[in-house]
This record gives structure tokens, C-alpha cells and sequence, in this order.
């Protein structure tokens, strides 16, 4: 899938989807894709842009496949989709089977900690995204670290 492609259809899918802060979701995903650790791979790059479409835009996996996603972008976006039903230890077990899916929801998470996703927050509620992310990066290395 084209990097421009990717980009479309995730602006279209977020399109006046603000996150919970009130700003524009599709800050987050394009911070994503653009990450330093991502440069280079098309495919992480495009799943970047992605990552969030289908389970908080309005992107359906049918538009996702039409836009150009083949099989590998289709699994890797698939590990890091939570279900609606899933609990978040089930989830974050899911994404551990993907190296590529961890690798992605590493940065995923990072952005969260950094200064474009944070400015404008109280200090209380930098201190509970700081935790969530703490805890979800900490339940992916504990299961990576077990499988060792």
C-alpha cells in the first residue's frame, strides 16, 4: 500500500474525530508515522497512519483492503486493532505475537508520552496517561521477557 494512500483514507477516517483532550485525533496518527524508528518501511509508515482507523475511526476493514492494503499490512493492522469485546491483557498478548505490531505499538505508545501529545494537559491527567502507558509497556515486555 502507497504511504499517500494510507494517508487518505486515515484523514478521511478521523475526519472531525477529536480524542479525548478535545484536539484532532489524526495529530496521533501521523506523529506515529512519522517517527524516526518507522523512516525507511513503507509498510510500518502506511500501518502508522493506519493503526487506529478501524477500531476508533470510520474506516471498515473492506475500505482498508480497497485503498491497497495487502495481506502483510492487513495482518500487522489485524495485531494491533483491539476488539470491542477484548480485555487489554488479551489484547496486548495479541500484539506480542506480531514483531512488527510491537514494534509499532511501542512508538504508538511513546507518542502519548511526548510533549506534542501532552501539551495542554493537567498535570493529573499526564500523570494517569503516563501510568496507562507505563503499565501497557510493562505487560508487553513481561510477556516478551517470558517467551525467552
Amino acid at each position: 500500500m502507497k504511504v499517500e494512500a494510507a494517508r487518505e483514507l486515515a484523514v478521511q477516517a478521523h475526519y472531525g474525530h477529536l480524542d479525548r483532550y478535545g484536539r484532532p485525533y489524526i495529530d496521533h496518527p501521523l506523529r506515529v508515522a512519522q517517527h524516526r524508528s518507522l523512516q525507511g518501511d513503507e509498510m510500518l509508515i502506511a500501518a502508522g497512519l493506519l493503526h487506529d482507523t478501524v477500531e476508533q475511526g470510520r474506516a471498515s476493514w473492506q475500505q482498508v483492503r480497497d485503498a491497497g492494503a495487502d495481506a502483510e499490512l492487513l495482518a500487522l493492522l489485524d495485531a494491533l486493532t483491539r476488539r470491542a469485546s477484548e480485555c487489554e491483557a488479551d489484547y496486548l498478548l495479541r500484539v506480542t505475537r506480531h514483531p512488527q505490531a510491537v514494534r509499532l505499538k511501542r512508538v504508538d505508545l511513546l507518542d502519548k508520552l511526548s510533549p506534542p501529545y501532552t501539551q495542554g494537559l493537567s498535570a493529573g491527567q499526564i500523570e494517569v496517561l503516563h501510568a496507562a502507558v507505563v503499565r501497557r509497556l510493562a505487560t508487553i515486555l513481561e510477556v516478551l521477557l517470558c517467551r525467552c
